[in-house]
């Protein structure tokens, strides 16, 4: 019987108290917002069956600790990774989802006044803040395995428009 069972930032489920079934857990820029992601990290694997998958998509920043970009946007994902005890980790930079995502703000902001539209008058003051620290961080989408014998680990197509870089 398979573990049926979710994780969020803000915890798990009852469901995977205890077990490592999980054949996968997915976080899709959400993983950096957890009060401590060494820990959230630490979590994904306990949760994760042998040969598991985590995949996860969030911003690489260009050089490690550049204190010009807040703390959530330093994360080192590989180095987070391998210290939680994942293996087979990689990291493919998505130049096509940071062009797509500058690309919004700067709509947003050509927009101008936004009157009484509350969600413009948001999305303007977070393009404000985002777009001078843009060109510091990468868009990446990152897959790492829960170590041990897999039953089945499932594989996954390579893309050739991807920069894929392999963290041993």
């Amino acid at each position: 019987m398979r573990c049926r069972c979710a994780a969020s930032v803000r915890g798990v489920s009852p469901d995977c108290a205890g077990r490592a079934e999980s054949d996968a857990a997915v976080s899709i820029d959400a993983f950096h917002f957890a009060a401590d992601p060494p820990t959230a990290a630490a979590e994904a694997r306990r949760v994760l069956r042998p040969g598991g998958r985590l995949v996860l998509t969030n911003w690489q920043p260009t050089v490690p600790d550049d204190a010009r970009l807040p703390p959530r946007s330093r994360i080192n994902w590989p180095q987070l990774l391998r210290s939680a005890g994942f293996d087979g980790i990689e990291m493919e930079d998505r130049a096509e989802w940071h062009d797509l995502f500058t690309r919004v703000y700067r709509v947003a902001l050509d927009l101008g006044d936004p009157r009484d539209d509350a969600v413009l008058a948001d999305l303007q003051e977070e393009a404000r803040r985002r777009l001078p620290v843009a060109d510091l961080m990468h868009r990446v989408v990152v897959t790492a395995i829960a170590p041990g014998r897999s039953r089945s680990a499932p594989s996954h197509p390579t893309s050739s428009s991807s920069q894929r870089s392999r963290s041993q």
